[in-house]
């Protein structure tokens, strides 16, 4: 609902009326865009949140242009490290599902336990999220366990392993973080896939301080 209502507010930026009502949204036709003159483009909570949950897992890195008040629900990013951070954490991912991949790589870089609840529909992303976190998690040695509708995370001390991005930017971007806090090198297979959402991920990272270096077919 939070992606819906952050487009309505956009529409309304621009002039344009949408209405939640009990079963969902109307919007009267026959209305024009108007521009506002000038319009300040948010930064993007989904994507800054691979960078929060490296933070919550021991890093130190400034994330600005963030906007604490937008209507983005991604912005919930920031209380639900705060509770993995402490411990024994259930989240509920039903408004928040592309946070799941950031929030699972804090959890499995921290020695605590995280429940993932109401997350079932990341099973029909560009992969199904829930298997290949699981399966990725634990191969780097966190207890990473799938639950008909989403995650069970006991983590600790990570280390390096060659894992499969699936085809997915956010779960790329997941075991790209907790690479951070293994030790030995991690190998992504198709880490190419952040093109999709930050294609420029890999030079932020490297920016950041961290080591990532393309290896081909072969090699």
């Amino acid at each position: 609902a939070s992606y819906i209502r952050l487009t309505a507010a956009v529409l309304a930026a621009f002039g344009v009326r949408a209405r939640e009502e009990a079963d969902g949204w109307f919007v009267p036709g026959g209305q024009v865009y108007r521009s506002p003159g000038r319009v300040a483009a948010e930064g993007d909570w989904s994507a800054a949140a691979f960078w929060l949950a490296a933070n919550a897992a021991g890093s130190a890195i400034a994330v600005e242009g963030l906007d604490g008040r937008s209507p983005q629900g991604d912005r919930a990013i920031v209380p639900a490290l705060e509770a993995v951070r402490v411990g024994d954490a259930v989240i509920d991912a039903s408004d928040i599902p592309d946070l799941v991949p950031a929030i699972a790589a804090a959890a499995a870089a921290l020695p605590v336990r995280t429940r993932i609840v109401r997350a079932g529909r990341l099973r029909l992303k560009e992969c199904d999220r829930l298997a290949a976190l699981a399966r990725g998690l634990s191969a780097m040695g966190a207890d990473a366990r799938e639950t008909a509708d989403g995650l069970e995370i006991a983590g600790g001390a990570l280390h390096g392993a060659r894992v499969d991005g699936m085809n997915d930017h956010r779960v790329v971007m997941a075991l790209a973080v907790a690479a951070l806090s293994a030790q030995g090198e991690t190998v992504i297979d198709g880490a190419e896939a952040v093109e999709k959402s930050y294609p420029r991920f890999w030079a932020d990272f490297t920016a950041l301080g961290g080591h990532a270096h393309v290896e081909q077919s072969g090699q």
